[in-house]
């Protein structure tokens, strides 16, 4: 067997510390999304004060904002992920890694969510994705899924979302970034999936139909208007009158 050269050599000491890395950003992906599920469950982000006693961030937005400068969108795309993954482990699941592919499996029932995975195995040939996911989802569960809303702030919605903490509650929608929407009372982040608009227009008053006048109507409706002036014609004219309306 020839020796190594001096670059296969270099290549494969580059190769673990490439494994390593990737290691430790996956471990670190899974202890940021069950930290942030914690912090935002337990709303512990409220007990966040400054030297004087003061809340620091008036809401959960601002907590993401202001203590880790990202997006309130990344902070709850990956407490949703969070929450799928803690929901497998607790089932006894293996949940897949990547924060993209727990989300597309936000939307299915729990039991179903190993075989959605291992269907999205064979579609690929080895790892899944979340475009093979998706697909695998179509195929386990082919039932037609509730037509998504589009959410609007200031509209109400009752949560129909099972895998929310929230269903069958009725909320208002105070903020809506790309597909996510949040709630005034929880600042909790839904799907559109997860949404039913709730028809809080006040309902018509029912209107009654006037019947069209007949063309007797409208005769009688004549003579009486002419009766009415009689009073004002001649004596000569009024007879003639009287004796063509009889």
């Amino acid at each position: 067997m020839s020796e190594l050269t001096p670059q296969h050599q270099r290549l494969k000491e580059l190769e673990v510390s490439i494994q390593s890395g990737f290691s430790l950003i996956e471990q670190g992906e899974r202890e940021i999304r069950q930290a942030l599920l914690e912090v935002f469950d337990q709303q512990l982000w409220r007990f966040a004060i400054d030297s004087e006693g003061y809340a620091l961030y008036e809401s959960f937005d601002s907590y993401c904002r202001l203590r880790w400068k990202r997006a309130e969108r990344t902070i709850y795309q990956r407490i949703e992920a969070g929450r799928v993954e803690l929901q497998m482990l607790q089932s006894g699941q293996q949940p897949p890694e990547p924060t993209s592919q727990l989300l597309e499996l936000k939307d299915v029932d729990e039991p179903l969510r190993v075989e959605v995975i291992h269907t999205a195995q064979q579609i690929t040939g080895g790892k899944p994705t979340a475009g093979s996911i998706r697909q695998a989802k179509e195929i386990v569960d082919p039932t037609p899924k509730r037509k998504p809303v589009t959410p609007i702030a200031g509209r109400q919605y009752r949560v129909v979302g099972e895998a929310t903490p929230h269903t069958g509650k009725v909320i208002t929608i105070t903020q809506v970034d790309g597909n996510l929407a949040t709630d005034m009372e929880h600042g909790y982040p839904y799907m559109p999936t997860e949404l039913e608009l709730v028809d809080t227009a006040p309902k018509p008053t029912p209107v009654a139909v006037v019947p069209k006048p007949t063309a007797s109507d409208r005769i009688r409706q004549l003579k009486g208007l002419l009766l009415e002036c009689l009073d004002h014609v001649p004596p000569e004219l009024k007879q003639r009158i009287r004796q063509s309306l009889s």
